[in-house]
């Protein structure tokens, strides 16, 4: 097949070398992999002595499936580089992605001789050796590998699968906690943690695994199954098992200045990855004062307060009562059971005090300095911090009855205390402060931009919500000092172009380069939303497939590659994704029949993938979209797109499973978090770091 690509290309392209590399560069980051292979093939032909050409072409082969091809043209590259370590281990993993383990294994250990600590090595040692059943020779090589890099949760997991099959169950148990510790987006262990608890007969710990995995995958087939099978077994109530992250006690806190010239923002709460409320038919509450709940279209009715009842007679009013109650008794408003889309409100005797169409709002008396408290708010849904727990907010809370949703609920706060507990919730208050206030500026502008300008939430009723889709809020507990002089000492500041608010996005990590909005499909061209380099001038961002092997697999000195603020894994990671999982979750979604090959498309300047094509037997998938190859790829998703995939293959040519080497977290467009706490490191201001990543824009500070 190579050879009739090279002979079918024009006699014009022969020429020199550094042309035919160019060409094949551009090809490659634009997805048409074939075209790219062609010019690489040329570039060797101009000049076969050199390694360079060869180094680009085994990249493509590998990423075109062609793993045959990739070993040779990598053997020949090695044959001009010899004592190139990471070149004999990317041989080894190619090598063992083929299932010749004995081959494998001789590049591994030639890696070493040139370079006795190479990580990649050791790994591929321990993991080629669990794969050819000799689990107790894997331990050592990585044993040693978590002495070099005890952050590295590759290794754990694999560690765990040689306990596992040697069948020291307790001693894999503490392997795949580790992976998690290390890093907790690892999601993939989670299945076999679950089933060495259940080997061990720890029926509640396993029960545990499968509903955390189904928190995040709600159609998991194997832990739906599980958890089934062992909920009559358990040793405890759920509830016991899995307690209810409560708040104890109502926070009192501290205002901000001058709020009542603050402009006001609907946060809508308890919202999925993509803004919309998930459903929920009951709300308990607990307020830290006095309290009204009044309606926003109140009928004649009646009083309530708590320990008596009291008749009146009152006109339509947002101000009429419907009920009083008092500090910390636990009230309830709940889906009604007698009437279509209404609620009930049922007070802490159980008593419901009536049936409502209308929503409800429930108001605080010193709404400066107290709280509500909504218990089993959900959170993170699809993603790896899945949860539910108690959370605590300002300013005022509605309720409103919903068809579908059951209760859709609405905090409403000004933008200053929105941010006390945004910024802390998106960053940690312990890195340096110009990166807090860079962070509060872009809050404060993005949660603008949306309330006055894009309005994604309208149709629910609210200008936020309170997860990742607009930026994460979860009230009061957050909030702390250092976060809040971030805030103060921006107060009202803003980002504009030409007079308008911008679109304030930010990711956690771009991996050292960011996108522009353009490059990812759907986003559109921003003119200050521009992809560019989050490293020192002398660091350059990769050009070609063998540099972007070496960046994303590597550790390049980039603002953003800060261990001191961020753990080691939202900057480089690796998900080992079993083939069962993904083709399963494949054809659950796309009907593809059995998986054949993952093609790479186009990528950004930046490296991160932004085509993906899925092969399988019944049907050939393109994924376009940043979120969907991220949610197709592993359980949960990815960190981010800025990744390579390597199938693995069993010796009889069937898929066995999927590494994923990745870099950064997020979709890398705007800011960069964690290489905003690295400028700021540097010395930068935090106009200065914003204006780095935003090109053209201006601080403007709204007074109020």
């Amino acid at each position: 097949m190579l050879v009739t690509l090279v002979a079918s290309l024009p006699l014009a392209w022969a020429g020199d070398e550094a042309i035919f590399l160019q060409q094949g560069h551009q090809r490659y980051f634009e997805g048409a992999l074939e075209e790219a292979l062609a010019a690489y093939q040329r570039a060797i032909e101009a000049n076969p002595n050199e390694a360079e050409a060869y180094l680009q072409t085994a990249v493509v082969c590998r990423d075109l499936g062609h793993y045959k091809d990739a070993y040779r043209y990598g053997k020949e590259a090695a044959k001009r580089r010899p004592e190139d370590a990471t070149l004999q281990a990317w041989l080894g993993w190619i090598a063992a992605h083929q299932g010749h383990r004995r081959v494998a294994l001789q590049h591994f250990r030639r890696s070493l001789q040139f370079d006795p600590e190479n990580s990649s090595a050791f790994f591929g040692i321990g993991e080629t050796l669990v794969k050819d059943k000799a689990w107790a020779q894997a331990i050592e090589p990585l044993l040693v590998l978590t002495k070099q890099r005890p952050w590295f949760a590759p290794a754990y997991f694999v560690l765990g699968e040689a306990y596992t099959a040697m069948g020291k169950f307790q001693e894999a148990i503490q392997k795949y906690l580790k992976t998690l510790k290390e890093d907790y987006n690892f999601t993939e262990v989670r299945l076999p943690l679950a089933r060495a608890y259940e080997r061990l007969g720890n029926t509640d710990e396993a029960w545990k695994q499968y509903v955390k995995i189904l928190d995040i995958d709600p159609h998991h087939p194997e832990a739906k199954e599980r958890k089934e099978a062992l909920t009559p077994l358990l040793t405890k109530k759920p509830e016991e098992l899995i307690p209810p992250k409560r708040i104890a006690k109502a926070s009192i806190v501290q205002p901000a200045t001058r709020r009542g010239r603050i402009p006001l923002l609907r946060v809508g709460i308890g919202t999925n990855g993509k803004g919309k409320p998930i459903p929920k038919q009951r709300l308990e509450f607990r307020c830290g004062g006095p309290f009204t709940i009044v309606s926003q279209s109140a009928p004649v009715g009646t009083i309530h307060e708590e320990g008596n009842r009291l008749r009146a007679t009152y006109a339509q009013s947002l101000s009429a009562p419907l009920v009083r109650g008092n500090q910390g008794a636990l009230w309830v408003i709940q889906v009604s059971s007698r009437a279509h889309s209404a609620c009930e409100i049922v007070d802490p005797q159980g008593q419901v005090l009536g049936t409502f169409q209308e929503t409800l709002v429930i108001t605080l008396k010193h709404p400066d300095t107290q709280t509500i408290i909504l218990h089993d708010i959900t959170y993170g849904k699809g993603f790896a911090w899945a949860g539910i727990q108690d959370r605590e907010y300002r300013g005022t809370i509605e309720v409103t009855p919903h068809p579908e949703l059951g209760l859709l609920l609405v905090n409403t706060a000004n933008l200053e205390e929105y941010l006390y507990s945004v910024l802390p919730s998106e960053m940690s208050t312990y890195w340096p402060t110009e990166a807090l206030k860079a962070q509060a500026v872009i809050s404060r502008s993005n949660a603008q931009y949306r309330r006055k300008t894009i309005k994604p939430h309208s149709r629910y009723g609210y200008d936020l919500c309170d997860d990742q889709h607009c930026q994460v809020y979860r009230g009061v507990k957050p909030e702390d000092q250092r976060g809040r002089q971030a805030v103060d000492a921006t107060r009202g500041e803003v980002l504009t172009k030409e007079g308008k608010l911008i679109h304030a996005l930010y990711s956690s990590n771009c991996g050292g380069h960011t996108q522009s909005s353009k490059e990812l499909k759907g986003w559109g061209e921003v003119s200050y939303l521009q992809g560019m380099s989050d490293a020192p001038p002398e660091v350059a961002p990769p050009q070609s497939p063998w540099g972007l092997e070496l960046w994303i697999k590597g550790n390049p000195n980039v603002y953003c590659n800060i261990p001191k603020y961020c753990y080691p894994a939202e900057f480089r990671w690796l998900r080992i994704v079993p083939r069962t999982e993904l083709e399963e979750r494949l054809n659950r979604k796309y009907a593809i029949g059995r998986l054949q090959r993952l093609e790479p498309g186009r990528r950004s300047r930046s490296g991160h993938l932004n085509g993906l094509r899925i092969l399988g037997s019944e049907k050939t998938v393109v994924l376009d979209k940043e979120n969907e190859i991220r949610a197709a790829l592993g359980l949960g998703f990815m960190r981010s797109t800025l990744m390579i995939l390597e199938p693995a293959w069993g010796r009889k040519g069937n898929l066995d499973r999927l590494f994923v080497y990745g870099g950064g977290w997020g979709h890398a467009v705007g800011l960069c978090q964690s290489g905003a706490a690295g400028l700021a490191e540097r010395g930068a201001s935090y106009r200065k770091i914003v204006r780095h990543y935003y090109r053209g824009v201006s601080l403007t500070t709204k007074s109020y």
